[in-house]
């Protein structure tokens, strides 16, 4: 039985004699007429042979076809369709534009090229006689299926045959003694005196490594140069050695690999440690974590796609009788994410399936060394429990290298030297002496370093953290340690808000955003019964600009209210930190129809006024003006407005006089009174492409160049501009999506993209854009963004003819809010459930429901739909058989319309009383006013609305 990335072709032994020809894993050897891909044999037919010779002895060089057809079929007439179908043959064998991957090209009307780098290597390779002997070997066999390694064994054994000495490194338990092992398998017919493998992790002695080495080989060595009595036995070998777990004998190790590689040139050395070995000739490879879903909400299928999942299936099954469910995929994605991809953890993890379930698995996870104990008995002691694994590189460095990594682990996901130095430095360990230990760390593989712009940035896996930890705890000084950690990060986000205007986006997410871990972490310790009350304060005020430009509403609003608990009576009436916590209390609970919004923005308000603090009194007014329209009060938000327009013109941010013409505009704009929403927004509009801040949105939640804009998208549709409505709305998306703002994208694709695509008979786009607010809605579950994205879908399917499921969906998201909302436009909703229902032949049902949403609008003079409820009661009254109300309804929408200026409204208004005139034989009359209405528009007339309206005047000629 064929083991676990063993070959099954023939495969080459190392002699003197025939030239290679070397491109990524493939080896060619022209003379033996041989292909191999990571020492297997690729079959290939005859003629494609002789193509790949011709092509790739001539790389990087155009062959012509008919080059290739004489070389390939000499003196023999063959069509180009021939050479076509070799070509073919070769590109599906070498995987070729597989993941990007191009080997050969073809040039139009020149021929073709072999693209891909070769190496010429010095002849030493031959294909064996079909009688040899099997060459001896000691290698240990794999008794499990390896998964997601089949890539890296060929990247390994490919590497052998060109570099001779390859170390692979990784964090215990990551799987480099099977990568090495099914390696070295692939390649055990590849070496003329064998393959042999040497553990080294039970000799303890280093003195004892060369014996022990010749030993294995079946030599005695009788010399005081171990070593060099070793080279001069296998100077004439053709051989693999693989020396395994070298970290703790790696001097030796590293000496003996060197000199067998310089005096042994046909012996090749494989190599695992927890550290490069720094020999020379040595080339490192670093064994990655086995791929882990990012997703939790996977089925079992999908899950079982990533190679971590994969094992812990495996494993598990081996326990007992588990199989993978769809309802048990989302845990067992967390749990091998949460292990890392560590393959030793995930197995250890899979074995106590049986006994825990997975979803125990996951709750005891912040045990892991207690859970993670049942190892096979015939495993190496430090696999037999995750705890072991961990003690094994833990007690092979240094002391200080040890006390930086238990400082270490109070940190969360990544981290800079400047963190380090600030946990870690004191009078035992100076600042200048923690890059050197952090680098042994890295080396040692117990943190992970990479490149993040200019900046080096590190990591401590999850397992090692967690090890770490308890390190610390045990050692004394965690209380010490957290206490510096969590005073960094309140100094070190302290400019966040300050430098939003400063920094582009990602520049700000980089120095700031990706700190929301350690944020966390820092306010747990901080906020608990052992922690400091006003280093808790302190973070939440510093980190309330990391929760906003994170969309984190709901995060905000937890942290926010335990440290407004941890205020005293004093300084909830008057401090500024109590005013700083408020302002981001009334901001996490906008839009979510909870009266402690109000609240905490009166709470602002009266603090800002107390401390002389206009910035905090236009923040607090603006969350009012908010609160008054999701209220549907637009005299309050007027009056709102006017004084915040007032405060602004003494700002000395030149952003908040446009905001101040931004919240006019709107409350004008819900009056429906058009022409001066356009006028203010306009103006806003202009400033704003200018002065626009990052530190704006933080003040005042949103990106408000973005929200003007999709504002005044909708009121130039109203107005008749259908065409720049349109580009407006496309152009503010862009915006959001460029700042990668959630909560700023779920607004502009709510109150415009959505409805514009709708409005303009866009349908299909309209569908893509719901869809992208019910996704996105996840980021802020309390939000209203759901509603608003299954409200927009009942329009949607009513716009399509599916009236009865429109009514539906209308009916069930309307009952989620409070009636006659602004925020999400509960009148106008109510208006197109009406219509829905009453298409569906629910008439009794559909009068009541408009006659609603009309009485509803009047009382809060919401008049910017208006025309369009007239409009649908109109509608509703046919439907009903009464013409005449109907008309009446009808008449009165295009008053309304017109006297707005709404040119929009009005189109349907005159399309619908048309076809009411055109039943009752007045031709005439509705021919022309359809002419009028249509010859309002300048713009638009491939849109819905003018081709419907145009259509019915052919129709009514």
């Amino acid at each position: 039985m064929k083991q676990p990335g063993q070959s099954s072709g023939s495969l080459v032994t190392l002699m003197p004699g025939n030239e290679i020809l070397a491109f990524g894993l493939f080896q060619l050897l022209p003379s033996g007429r041989t292909l191999l891909r990571a020492g297997q044999r690729v079959a290939l037919g005859g003629r494609a042979f002789d193509v790949l010779i011709a092509l790739v002895s001539r790389s990087g060089t155009v062959v012509s076809s008919e080059d290739l057809l004489a070389q390939v079929w000499p003196g023999v007439f063959v069509e180009n369709g021939a050479l076509r179908v070799h070509i073919a043959a070769l590109r599906k064998a070498l995987g070729d534009g597989q993941d990007g991957q191009r080997l050969i090209v073809n040039i139009p009307g020149r021929g073709y090229s072999f693209v891909a780098p070769v190496s010429r290597l010095p002849p030493q390779l031959e294909m064996p006689p079909e009688a040899a002997t099997a060459a001896p070997s000691n290698l240990p066999q794999l008794l499990t299926e390896v998964f997601g390694r089949e890539r890296w064994i060929a990247v390994v054994a490919s590497d052998l045959m060109l570099r001779r000495f390859i170390t692979l490194v990784g964090p215990g338990g990551i799987g480099k003694t099977t990568v090495a092992l099914a390696a070295a398998t692939t390649l055990s017919s590849s070496y003329r005196d064998g393959v042999f493998f040497l553990d080294l992790a039970p000799i303890a002695d280093p003195a004892l490594v060369p014996n022990t080495l010749a030993s294995i080989l079946g030599h005695a060595v009788h010399s005081g140069d171990i070593i060099s009595a070793l080279v001069a036995m296998l100077r004439q070998k053709a051989m693999l050695l693989v020396l395994d777990n070298c970290e703790h004998v790696i001097e030796v190790a590293a000496k003996i690999a060197e000199e067998i590689c310089k005096g042994a040139p046909l012996v090749h050395v494989l190599a695992t440690s927890r550290e490069p070995l720094r020999a020379r000739g040595e080339h490192v490879r670093r064994i990655p974590p086995l791929e882990v879903p990012a997703a939790s909400d996977l089925t079992a299928e999908q899950a079982l796609a990533f190679s971590a999942v994969q094992l812990f299936a495996d494993r598990a099954a081996a326990f007992g009788s588990f199989v993978l469910s769809d309802n048990d995929a989302p845990v067992v994605c967390e749990i091998c994410r949460r292990l890392d991809g560590i393959a030793l953890a995930i197995e250890l993890a899979a074995g106590r399936a049986d006994k825990f379930g997975v979803h125990g698995i996951a709750a005891r996870l912040n045990d892991r060394f207690q859970l993670l104990t049942s190892g096979h008995r015939t495993a190496p002691a430090r696999h037999q429990t995750l705890n072991a694994t961990f003690d094994w590189s833990f007690e092979l460095l240094p002391e200080a290298t040890r006390t930086l990594l238990r400082r270490l682990s109070v940190l969360a996901g990544e981290f800079n030297i400047d963190a380090a130095v600030a946990l870690a430095a004191d009078s035992l360990m100076p600042a200048p002496a923690i890059a050197e230990h952090l680098a042994a760390l890295v080396s040692a593989s117990l943190v992970t370093a990479s490149l993040v712009g200019e900046e080096v940035s590190y990591r401590l896996l999850e397992s090692t953290r967690a090890y770490a930890r308890k390190k610390l705890i045990d050692s004394g000084e965690f209380y010490r340690v957290a206490e510096r950690h969590a005073t960094h990060f309140r100094d070190m986000l302290l400019p966040a808000e300050v430098n939003a205007d400063t920094h582009s986006d990602s520049a700000w997410h980089q120095v700031y955003g990706r700190q929301i871990e350690n944020l966390r972490l820092a306010l747990d310790w901080a906020s608990s019964d052992d922690g400091n009350r006003q280093l808790a304060i302190d973070l939440t005020v510093t980190g309330i600009p990391i929760w906003l430009r994170l969309s984190l509403n709901e995060e905000c609003r937890q942290r926010v209210e335990v440290a407004v608990g941890l205020l005293n009576p004093a300084e909830h009436q008057s401090s500024h930190q109590a005013m700083q916590l408020f302002s981001a209390l009334g901001n996490s609970l906008s839009y979510r129809f909870d009266s402690r919004s109000n609240k905490a923005w009166a709470r602002v308000l009266q603090i800002a006024r107390a401390l002389g603090d206009n910035d905090y009194k236009m923040r607090a007014i603006r969350g009012l003006w908010t609160n008054a329209l999701g209220d549907g009060d637009i005299p309050l938000a007027e009056e709102l407005a006017v004084e915040f327009t007032g405060i602004a013109r003494t700002s000395p941010d030149p952003a908040d006089v446009p905001l101040g013409k931004r919240l006019t505009g709107m409350v004008f704009y819900y009056r429906g009174d058009f022409q001066a929403a356009r006028a203010l927004l306009e103006r806003a509009m202009a400033a704003q492409e200018k002065l626009e801040t990052g530190r704006h949105l933080l003040r005042y939640r949103l990106n408000q160049h973005t929200v003007t804009g999709t504002v005044l998208a909708k009121v130039l549709w109203f107005v008749g501009c259908p065409d720049r409505a349109w580009a407006m709305a496309e152009a503010a998306l862009t915006r959001a999506k460029e700042t990668e703002h959630a909560l700023t994208i779920m607004d502009a694709l709510a109150y415009s993209s959505c409805h514009l695509a709708i409005l303009l008979g866009r349908l299909d786009t309209a569908n893509h854009y719901i869809k992208e607010l019910l996704d996105q809605s996840v980021c802020d579950p309390e939000g209203p963004w759901d509603i608003f994205g299954r409200c927009w879908r009942g329009v949607l399917l009513s716009k399509k003819g599916e009236y009865s499921s429109a009514a539906q969906l209308l009916s069930e998201a309307l009952h989620q809010m409070p009636p006659g909302n602004f925020l999400v436009p509960y009148n106008y909703f109510l208006g197109e459930l009406a219509f829905a229902l009453g298409q569906s032949g629910e008439v009794a049902r559909s009068k009541e429901t408009i006659a609603q949403a009309i009485e509803s609008s009047v009382l809060q003079e919401e008049r910017w739909c208006m025309a369009e409820l007239a409009r649908f009661r109109g509608e509703i009254h046919l439907i009903a058989g009464d013409a005449t109300a109907a008309e009446r309804e009808f008449l009165r929408a295009l008053a309304l319309s017109q006297d707005q200026h709404a040119d929009s409204w009005a189109l349907r208004a005159a399309m619908s009383l048309a076809r009411l005139l055109m039943r009752q034989a007045r031709r005439a009359e509705a021919l022309e006013l359809l002419r009028q209405a249509i010859g309002k528009f300048r713009e638009g007339f491939a849109t819905h609305d003018i081709q419907a309206a145009s259509k019915l005047v052919e129709e009514f000629r």
